[in-house]
Formats: C-alpha cells, structure tokens, sequence
C-alpha cells in the first residue's frame, strides 16, 4: 500500500535537475545531486486535516509545533563555497504580467520578514522589449545563514539520517541567539568533500503547500498562492550567488551555480496538464526525463486518487 492511497493530500516534489518525483513525508531520504554538491533532501508537512492518516510515518511530528512543513537537505560538496555566497529562493515557474493585487500581496510579505532575514526579493525584468542582454527572472531569496538549524559534519564523518527522530536536536538552532548564529555561519568556508546539513521552516507558518494559500498574514490570510506566486507549481532553490559584472547586483542565471532545484505544488491544486508538460519538456532538454523511483520504497505517489476529494 503506498502513502498516496491513504492520505487525503500532500505535496509533490520534483527534482528540477533530475527529473525525479517524490513526496512530502516520505518513508526515505532523497537523493539529489549537482555539480555543487550531492546528498539527500526531505519534505516534512502538517497533515491537510486531522484524522487518520494511513502509513504516513511522520503524522506526530507537528503536534505543538507552529511550523506548517520543514525542510532538510544534507549536501557533501564538490566545489569550495563560502557560506554567506550560498542562498535559498523561491520563485514562480514563469513570470507573469503582475497585478495590482499581487504587488501589494508581495510587498507585505517581504515587509514581514524581509529585513530581518536579509530578503532580496525582485519581480524580475520584464523580457518585453528587450533584444540583447541578460534578464533577471522573478525570485525572492534569502542566505543560508538564514535557515533555522545547521549540522556540520567532521571530516569522514557520516552526515545525519534526516529522518531520523534524534535529527531536530542535532547541530545548532536559530532560534536559542539568532544575532551569534548568523554571525558564525558568515564565516563558514566550506571546502570540497564536506558535509553540510541545513534545515528550514521559520516562513513556513506563513505558506501552507498543501492548501496552497497563505496563512498568519495580516488582510490576506486564506488568501490563495496565486497572488503571489502565479499558478502553481513554486520553484525552490539552493544555489551559490557569484561575483557579477560592475555595479550588477541582481540574481541572474549566469551569476547562479544551482546546488538543488525543485518544483513543488499540492496534490490538490495541481499544475495544468500544459504546465506539466512544459516542466517535462524544460527537464528533458535538460538532458533527463521525469521519472519515478523504482523501489516501492520511494514510490509515494499514486495517480488514481482523486485530488477532489
């Protein structure tokens, strides 16, 4: 029996740079790989609703907690990299033409949380007009100095099973002396063959996946995703931000050596069948094709149920 028969809704997760899908609350750790670094990632998220929910072996974690999901991703590094140069966004899957409404939504996020965590958000250029030069593609990112727990592992040291239950007391936490936790992170320089693990979740009670809508914001609580991300799915981003040209200090492509890239969205509010064809086309010309894992184990996904219900 898998875990997509007996939960009501969840996320989808695709690896952008492999073309591989998986699920919030899986029963393994997944593995990516980049010419950064490689190692495994998971999604954890709350329920969509109270109740049973099958095998889903992570359905107690976020009992008293307010976090809505979490991110973990272990990464053993391929290439030098200091710390404070490597960044997380997110970012919708194209740029829309934006709206009244959006830009207000958008603004009143990054005033939320945006100073403190060092946001650089940027609607992007608009392409429109433009014949030669790079354009900027809509982002909202902040540094890893910025995620809420931080492991380090000792040279030939085995990094953390990120499911394992001990995982939330390893390592340092944000939370216990933000202003000292940042400070050190700065000065990380990570070499090759080391291995780091970071996890995240202090925005998430603001963004339920699985719902698809924000939530805790003051005016637009309840409000859907697509006011400020556009139609699902959105992208999440972990990728060093290097030295650009004179006076350039937005985030474009060429400036980005991408670490890990996903596409998530809820099972309830699906991408359309063009944009899903559009994700396999962008990873097929890539070099890969989407696919599913083979062994059961990872095969958390099942297409007959119904996303209505």
């Amino acid at each position: 029996m898998t875990l997509g028969k007996d939960r009501l809704a969840w996320v989808e997760v695709l690896d952008m740079m492999n073309g591989r899908r998986s699920t919030s609350n899986p029963k393994v750790q997944i593995p990516f790989d980049s010419d950064v670094a490689s190692g495994h990632y998971v999604l954890l998220h709350r329920p969509f609703a109270e109740g049973p929910q099958g095998d889903d072996p992570h359905v107690n974690y976020f009992k008293g907690k307010r976090r809505l999901w979490e991110a973990r991703i272990s990464c053993t590094f391929k290439t030098a990299v200091k710390m404070e140069d490597l960044r997380i966004s997110t970012s919708p899957y194209e740029r829309l033409p934006m709206t009244a409404a959006q830009a207000t939504t958008q603004r009143l996020l990054v005033r939320c949380f945006g100073k403190s965590l060092n946001c650089y958000n940027s609607p992007g250029d608009d392409p429109s007009g433009i014949t030669e030069g790079e354009v900027e593609k809509p982002l909202t990112s902040v540094p890893m100095t910025e995620v809420d727990q931080y492991i380090p592992s000792l040279a030939g040291e085995a990094p953390p099973d990120l499911l394992d239950a001990s995982f939330p007391k390893l390592g340092r936490l944000k939370v216990n002396n933000p202003s000292a936790y940042r400070a050190d992170l700065r000065k990380v320089s990570i070499q090759p063959g080391e291995c780091h693990t970071f996890a995240f979740w202090g925005v998430s009670r603001m963004v339920d996946l699985i719902k698809w809508k924000l939530q805790t914001i003051p005016f637009v609580k309840n409000t859907s995703m697509d006011a400020i991300n556009g139609a699902p799915p959105v992208v999440l981003t972990i990728y060093v931000l290097n030295p650009g040209g004179e006076g350039e200090t937005r985030h474009l492509d060429s400036r980005m050596a991408v670490l890990w890239k996903t596409a998530l969205w809820s099972t309830k509010y699906p991408p359309s069948p063009e944009r899903l064809n559009a994700l396999q086309a962008a990873i097929t010309a890539s070099g890969h094709d989407i696919s599913r894992f083979d062994d059961d184990e990872h095969d958390n996904v099942d297409d007959d149920v119904d996303d209505d219900d």
